[in-house]
């Protein structure tokens, strides 16, 4: 693989903060957190074996949960969020959204919208349809790009501290920016999406290529690190 690879140092992924002297931040954190998963304090209450009572003093900063109740708070949120983040994953396959594919753990291709089928028929006349059940190893060979397949390896897609892939590909002299996020649920991972979600002109070419890799972890979300960059990266 040509270009150059970036280093960095990996961390932790945290789910929910535990120190008693920020429960403002824990507060704010809890009820948030409730309602992206779609609960009342009641539901929330009766998942955890106390009264919405308890519930509302946490909400209010007028109790600190006690550990027990903590773990069983990450548990709830690490299957929550897996959960709506396979649901939505599906929903854009499905209503069409964009052009979107969906991947289980050992990244063979489970479903794909019609706009992502229609991209490769144009760019690389070739259909999806019978791509069902391929790795994406196998996948990124057939196209002529093998290296998106080592990248996104090395990068560490499946880790639990990978938040966000950004692949920014040169389709024959067209950029094609592609986000990739990984699934979790209850600290298993249960596979990815990927979207397309910019395009863009490079000088002409014939070329097949990965041309920038980014990726976001979860113990730094307000950083986005260039972790790869082929020769024409800088192009845009």
């Amino acid at each position: 693989m040509t270009g150059a690879w970036a280093t960095g140092k990996l961390g932790d992924r945290v789910f929910l903060k535990t120190d008693e002297t920020r429960n403002a931040e824990l507060t704010v954190d809890l009820k948030a957190m409730r309602r992206r998963l779609g609960w009342t304090q009641w539901d929330l209450a009766e998942r955890l074996n106390v009264d919405q009572g308890t519930v509302s003093r946490w909400e209010r900063g007028v109790e600190t949960p006690r550990p027990a109740s903590y773990a069983m708070l990450r548990d709830l949120i690490l299957k929550g969020d897996g959960t709506r983040a396979m649901a939505l994953s599906r929903a854009m396959v499905q209503h069409n959204l964009a052009p979107s594919c969906l991947c289980d753990s050992r990244h063979r291709l489970m479903a794909f919208s019609a706009k992502a089928n229609r991209h490769y028929q144009e760019r690389l006349g070739m259909t999806l349809t019978d791509q069902i059940g391929w790795e994406l190893a196998r996948h990124s060979e057939f196209v002529g790009n093998p290296e998106v397949w080592q990248a996104v390896k090395k990068a560490g897609l499946g880790r639990e501290d990978l938040l966000l892939l950004r692949l920014t590909i040169n389709l024959r002299g067209q950029g094609h920016v592609t986000r990739i996020e990984p699934i979790y649920e209850g600290g298993s991972f249960l596979g990815w999406s990927s979207t397309r979600t910019d395009t863009f002109d490079y000088p002409a070419n014939d070329d097949v290529s990965l041309e920038r890799l980014d990726v976001i972890h979860a113990d730094q979300p307000e950083l986005l690190a260039t972790v790869y960059e082929g020769t024409r990266s800088r192009v845009s």
